[in-house]
């Protein structure tokens, strides 16, 4: 390996870094390509490598103190870097290497301009627990997102990037979920992954114990298949009837208010305010304006579904969880909410949209409960 010696400054900041780097262009069948290409479709594990795409998102990860083995960059960039003082202090050992723009397309999937750098990084180590994160700190607030089988990479990285951003004391993602580390998620939660202590794919009887902290953590579900919910809400109440705790208060974020106005059988206004009736769904109408036939509900009263606003989230710690746009909510996170007296709530949407992205629904309840807690 060569130290590099385009430009004083460039050579200066490599060599100050003990930053390894190769003079020849590297191109997309070159044996270390090949191999950083393997990590594509390979689900990122606990101090594992994977990639990192873009300058930005190296520099974090850089900050965060992970260890970088390669970097896969633009010409250019390293003198770019070096001359605007933007240049990561890298640790001893990682390699730089100029890479030609037909390797950079491969490495990050992109078929038009791909970003000037992509980085094989290890994996932050697992965290098992979120009870070291409580009592908050740094302005971190008793929020804890739990993304539940989201398939879809980039739904999950906006919802982790929504989570940082309100400043959630952590994240999890039950079985089923997409990998949180995968480029798309990562390019979609623009660093968020390095910033929030994160679970994955946790089962749902470990959850609880996961949390950890207050013993009060009380769930508010996000669901934006509205149709779906409406089936559901008869599974619940039959389920909860069995149970110990008759009269649990569950409540469920959804995206589409008018699925839940139109079930209401007290007179739910126009808004989707009011309260789900105990008789059958039989006038329940669906996301596509269709009649849809529901069995007949239990003899358990229906639980008041409320806005997201009229959510009291100063009352304690909240766990978001937020369903699979496409299959809604498990079922185990239904029973979870039913064991620990959850809530009820929707987005109102005036517009009459039939529902918003899930992701973006979480968003909505977790700067509903930073307005609060503000």
């Amino acid at each position: 390996m060569l130290l590099m010696r385009t430009t004083a400054a460039a050579a200066a900041a490599v060599n100050n870094n003990y930053v390894r780097h190769v003079n020849t262009v590297v191109g997309p069948h070159d044996a270390r390509v090949n191999k950083a290409a393997t990590l594509l479709n390979r689900p990122a594990a606990p101090g594992k490598p994977l990639l990192v795409e873009g300058p930005k998102l190296l520099a974090e990860c850089v900050k965060r103190g992970l260890k970088v083995d390669f970097v896969f960059h633009e010409k250019r960039w390293l003198q770019d870097a070096a001359t605007r003082g933007t240049l990561p202090v890298f640790d001893p050992g990682t390699v730089l290497l100029p890479t030609a723009p037909a390797a950079l397309r491969r490495l990050s999937q992109r078929t038009n301009r791909p970003m000037s750098t992509v980085a094989v990084v290890h994996a932050p180590r697992a965290v098992t627990s979120l009870a070291n994160a409580w009592p908050p700190s740094s302005g971190r607030l008793p929020l804890v997102l739990v993304c539940d089988r989201m398939r879809d990479a980039g739904n999950l990285g906006s919802a982790l990037r929504a989570a940082h951003a309100a400043g959630c004391i952590g994240a999890v993602t039950t079985p089923g979920s997409a990998d949180m580390w995968s480029l798309p998620a990562l390019r979609a939660g623009a660093g968020a992954q390095l910033h929030l202590p994160l679970i994955s794919r946790l089962a749902w009887p470990q959850l609880q114990a996961a949390v950890g902290g207050p013993p009060s953590w009380k769930p508010v579900l996000a669901d934006g298949n509205c149709e779906g919910l409406a089936i559901e809400y008869n599974n619940i109440n039959s389920s909860s009837s069995s149970s110990s705790n008759n009269n649990s208060d569950i409540s469920i974020a959804n995206s589409g208010s008018s699925s839940i106005s139109s079930s209401s059988s007290n007179g739910g206004s126009s808004g989707g305010r009011g309260e789900i009736g105990s008789s059958n769904y039989s006038g329940c109408i669906s996301n596509r304006g269709e009649p849809v036939q529901q069995p007949v509900a239990t003899t358990q009263p229906w639980a008041r579904a409320r806005a997201h606003w009229d959510i009291d989230w100063t009352s304690g710690p909240r766990l978001v969880i937020v369903g699979s746009e496409g299959s809604g909510l498990s079922r185990e996170a239904r029973d979870f909410c039913v064991r620990h007296n959850g809530e009820i709530a929707y987005v109102p949407m005036p517009g009459g949209a039939n529902s918003l992205n899930a992701a973006t629904a979480a968003a909505v309840l977790l700067f509903e409960a930073v307005r609060q807690l503000s």
